[in-house]
């Protein structure tokens, strides 16, 4: 098993490495305390990659270095729709969806955990309804203490992610036994 966290640290303020705001520094906590619990329990069965997503490649950087996690890896992103886009890519969501032989293998299934700030998971809530046999997502939500103000700013960037895809095979499954039944 695979597991994925997907960071993102995105923010209407320009940031510089002497003033990370708090709620990036929440997420950045989340994600080491999620890092530490996947390790505790799945110690020896799966492969745990932290993925840090900023407006910029060296932001980003700059999280993976202040996390001290083992082999972070860095993205730029625009906002959360972009961020899903590109973990969606790399853990060959779009194309291993289609293959069917893959989706039937236990063994390759895929956890992905977004760490976002508490308010910001209705943007993903699409993917958290999603049910698949070889991808499964979650949400860790980290605080945000920021006023209204700073949030709407922020709220601004945002879009709801749409995805594009088929029924699940379990789902397929469950309709032509469903329509069996019926005669």
């Amino acid at each position: 098993m695979e597991n994925i966290i997907a960071v993102y640290c995105n923010s209407s303020k320009g940031i510089n490495s002497q003033d990370i705001p708090r709620h990036i520094r929440n997420r950045l906590d989340t994600a080491i305390n999620l890092f530490s619990r996947l390790a505790r329990s799945h110690a020896d069965e799966s492969v745990i990659r932290t993925i840090f997503f900023a407006r910029s490649k060296d932001e980003a950087e700059l999280y993976a270095r202040l996390s001290s996690l083992p082999d972070a890896r860095v993205e730029d992103c625009i906002n959360i729709e972009d961020m899903v886009k590109k973990v969606l890519a790399m853990i060959g969501f779009y194309e291993r969806r289609n293959a069917v032989k893959d989706m039937l293998n236990a063994g390759t299934s895929k956890r992905v955990y977004f760490v976002l700030s508490n308010w910001q998971w209705q943007y993903i809530e699409p993917l958290l309804r999603l049910k698949d046999q070889q991808f499964r997502f979650f949400f860790e939500g980290a605080l945000d203490e920021r006023g209204v103000e700073e949030i709407e700013v922020d709220r601004r960037m945002e879009s709801i992610v749409r995805l594009n895809v088929e029924n699940s095979i379990v789902d397929r499954l469950m309709g032509i036994l469903a329509s069996d039944l019926k005669g």
